[in-house]
């Protein structure tokens, strides 16, 4: 990832605030995309946690008959939920980003 300092100096007679930010979060790079990717991995956490109790009914029909199925249910939605969610929103994230950008290229070009 780079920046070039002309380019926000350039900004900056445009924007002097937004300058100002980008010129911060320029100087602390490294801790600003830790924190992202920190924020990131939380997220993803959070999302398999919460999708979980949706998955393990879904799990449990199949199971009925078994004895303690409720908790091999939650035990097997648990592995599949918390890895596959955030994959899923992942893949989610970047077709969307994908399509807005696209959409944008588009309008650039007719607009």
């Amino acid at each position: 990832m780079s920046l070039r300092v002309t380019r926000v100096e350039q900004f900056a007679g445009s924007v002097p605030s937004r300058a100002r930010a980008v010129a911060q979060l320029r100087g602390s790079l490294n801790d600003t995309l830790s924190a992202v990717q920190f924020g990131v991995t939380v997220a993803s956490l959070a999302l398999g946690w919460l999708g979980e109790p949706a998955l393990a009914p879904l799990i449990e029909r199949p199971l009925h008959g078994l004895p303690h199925s409720q908790v091999f249910a939650h035990a097997i939605s648990a592995v599949i939920a918390l890895p596959a969610l955030p994959i899923f929103r992942s893949s989610w994230a970047s077709w969307f980003q994908n399509r807005s950008h696209s959409a944008s290229q588009s309008s650039l070009r007719w607009g």
